[in-house]
């Protein structure tokens, strides 16, 4: 496949250049036409497709997809392997391709890692529940009312989709707001792509921690959903709500107690619940960068952030943007965060991100991201060299959540905003959270923050 950056050598009919069509556009030759290169297709003064040139060649659904491609500002085209990640050929991917077309597909029931979940330290209810949880017998008001008449489908925390169990332990607010709470800190919404039995099956691996605990994983996971479920039939049969994070207390010193009788770990303190961001020096702008990627519907939200060195708002934007999968979109972000700051005419600037590849490319020129992705940060890469100094580093999640709420808040609603002197609400608490932990030097309240505070409550499940 073609990764397309100036579109001279590729043949817009015989080639494959389009990433979300598996075939080229022979069938769709016109009898007498003009075109033969991708660049052809292409307004270069404005950088833009031509559309009405496409609308004379193409019907509407190759238009859209043509359309998603971002127009490269540097490069030129090149032939990939699309079997191996680097885009480079390997004898080995062949291989396992070729095998994999022999072997009999499993399902995903087959292929779960049931003797390690039976084996789990936990209460045999514990182990129960996810049992039913995993083989569709969870009694969720969706489940259940494909037997009994129910007044509502809804899910009782959010009342907003209907109570599936992806929904209810993975995309709710309520849920994800537990999560995110301290100390867990884990931010559900990117693994909002996953089905619930692919993300179960992720306890189980190396890419599934927790910064307060190293054992116990999967225990610590079963426990956080089994504890949700008993909150939503509190809240459904005794009419008790718990609030999110006063649940994340009370799930937090039970884990601590199994933590200490089962692992014979030491009692772990609590962290406190604002992030730990830092400031920039004197003479920058912190723009932090993240992406909310939806698989259902192939585009990300993109949040940005502008702070200086007091901490003090500077401007937030959101935006909607079409996207292949998560990295595609993190490098978007990085991208859109480098372009704001030139529209905001920063000399000095410290873009920071969450997503480690993807900085190590932008910082180093290499990294294992897939090479769909290079002409983005490539072209990154040439417009970092205008500013004065810049300085751009991969920090942990807790250090990038006003980012995270921004780009969420993009996704779930498509939108695109920019907030130049008023912070939007549902920013409020996490940048005061962000603000509380700055050194004295360097903190104090920033007017446009106070301002909203003081004439609303805003919590973070309205991000």
């Amino acid at each position: 496949m073609w990764d397309f950056r100036n579109g001279d050598l590729i043949n817009v009919w015989n080639d494959r250049w389009i990433p979300t069509l598996p075939l080229p556009l022979k069938d769709l030759v016109p009898t007498a036409h003009y075109i033969v290169t991708v660049s052809q297709l292409i307004d270069f003064s404005s950088l833009t497709w031509n559309l009405s040139l496409l609308q004379s060649l193409f019907p509407s659904s190759i238009i859209q997809a043509i359309q998603q491609l971002r127009i490269p500002l540097y490069g030129h085209d090149k032939l990939r392997w699309c079997l191996t990640k680097s885009g480079n050929f390997s004898v080995s991917s062949t291989d396992s391709h070729l095998s994999s077309l022999h072997s009999t597909s499993s399902t995903s029931q087959q292929s779960f890692p049931w003797l390690k979940l039976w084996h789990l330290s936990v209460h045999p209810r514990v182990l129960l529940f996810l049992w039913k949880c995993l083989s569709s017998c969870l009694p969720t008001r969706n489940h259940l009312s494909s037997f009994i008449d129910l007044p509502t489908q809804l899910c009782p925390f959010c009342t907003q989709k209907p109570e599936t169990v992806s929904h209810l332990f993975m995309g709710c607010d309520y849920t994800q707001a537990v999560w995110f709470s301290p100390p867990f800190n884990y931010n559900l919404s990117r693994v909002e792509h996953l089905d619930f039995h692919t993300w179960v099956k992720s306890w189980f691996t190396d890419h599934f921690v927790f910064g307060f605990s190293t054992v116990g994983i999967p225990e610590i996971a079963a426990v956080i959903s089994w504890q949700i479920w008993k909150a939503r039939c509190n809240l459904i049969f005794k009419n008790i709500f718990i609030p999110p994070l006063q649940l994340a207390n009370l799930i937090f010193k039970s884990l601590n107690y199994w933590l200490q009788s089962v692992h014979q770990t030491p009692m772990l303190q609590p962290p406190s619940f604002a992030s730990k961001w830092i400031p920039p020096p004197s003479s920058f702008i912190k723009i932090n960068a993240d992406a909310s990627w939806s698989s259902n519907s192939s585009t990300a939200g993109l949040g940005l952030i502008a702070r200086d060195c007091a901490g003090s708002f500077r401007g937030a934007r959101c935006l909607t943007v079409p996207a292949l999968d998560a990295e595609h979109a993190e490098c978007l972000a990085i991208l859109h965060a480098i372009f704001w700051a030139q529209e905001l005419s920063i000399y000095n600037v410290n873009i920071e991100g969450d997503n480690q590849a993807v900085l190590s490319f932008l910082n180093t020129g290499q990294g294992s991201i897939h090479w769909r992705n290079h002409n983005i940060l490539d072209d990154a890469i040439k417009l970092l060299s205008v500013f004065h100094f810049h300085v751009c580093k991969y920090v942990s999640r807790d250090y990038n959540r006003v980012a995270d709420c921004l780009a969420a808040y993009a996704r779930r609603n498509s939108s695109t905003e920019t907030w130049r002197l008023d912070v939007p609400p549902f920013l409020v608490d996490v940048l005061l959270q962000d603000q509380s932990l700055l050194p004295v030097s360097a903190s104090h309240t920033d007017p446009n923050v106070s301002n909203v505070t003081a004439t609303t409550s805003i919590s973070l499940l309205s991000s």
